[in-house]
């Protein structure tokens, strides 16, 4: 009895599973949001980005009204003949997400470097002068 039971729990998991990717289909298309941590100290915003199986020349990013898109792509197709039989095989591979960004950054100076599956971005924030006495005439 309690094997039958973990089967339907299984089974149930696996169409849960398969509904959230659909929602995520329909949200993202075929890209997948990928793990993202951002940290800032007083000089820079860093952003590490976790994208499997790319190569840098496969990641994208733009700076539109303090938003950083990433996105990073990889399709992949080959085919062969055996016999008089054609066999094609192919394989997609897709990454997109958001990142907004604070007021006080230098878009000219972003450095991104990727190693290992990691994209790493780091952002120089601007010298403003904060607290500053003004004189009214």
């Amino acid at each position: 009895m309690a094997l039958k039971e973990f089967i339907k729990i299984n089974n149930l998991q696996k169409e849960i599973n398969n509904i959230f990717e659909k929602v995520n289909e329909g949200v993202f298309g075929n890209y997948k949001r990928p793990a993202i941590n951002v940290s800032q100290n007083n000089k820079s915003v860093t952003i590490n980005v976790e994208i499997k199986g790319l190569n840098k020349e496969d990641i994208t990013l733009k700076v539109n009204h303090n938003n950083l898109e990433i996105l990073g792509e990889k399709k992949k197709s080959s085919s062969k003949e055996n016999n008089g039989n054609y066999f094609e095989k192919s394989s997609y591979k897709g990454y997109k997400a958001s990142v907004g960004l604070p007021i006080h950054v230098n878009i000219d100076e972003i450095n991104a470097e990727y190693k290992n599956d990691n994209l790493r971005i780091v952002i120089p924030k601007m010298k403003t002068k904060i607290g500053n006495k003004i004189n009214i005439r």
